[in-house]
């Protein structure tokens, strides 16, 4: 996997949280809210940080944190390779995708 297909994953996959939060609520302060926490629990679910193999492989793409690097999110040390596989793909979406752009554009559109 290259950063550009995982780009284009994440991308996707925020989308279909956005659509499907702004469904049932259209104040954009909520739906930011709402979409922020999904991207949280997307990335606790995602293969990329379950399995130790794939963490490994996501962490190495990324490459903005490693072992014994604070987390950004809790402060801690990052010691296993979830940990590190987490704070990985949830810097590297709200570097790379701008959310509060997409909530606005897909609400507009409602």
């Amino acid at each position: 996997m290259t950063k550009n297909e995982l780009l284009k994953e994440m991308t996707g996959a925020i989308t279909d949280i956005i659509k499907e939060v702004s469904e049932y609520n259209h104040d954009i302060n909520e739906v930011q809210d709402d979409v922020n926490h999904e991207i949280f629990c997307m990335i606790g679910d995602r293969v990329y940080t379950i399995d130790t193999h794939k963490a490994k492989e996501i962490s190495d793409i990324i490459g903005l944190y490693d072992a014994g690097d604070t987390s950004d999110i809790t402060r801690e040390r990052l010691n296993d390779l979830s940990q590190i596989a987490f704070e990985n793909l949830y810097a590297f979406i709200y570097n790379e995708i701008e959310v509060a752009e997409m909530i606005e554009t897909i609400l507009k559109n409602k």
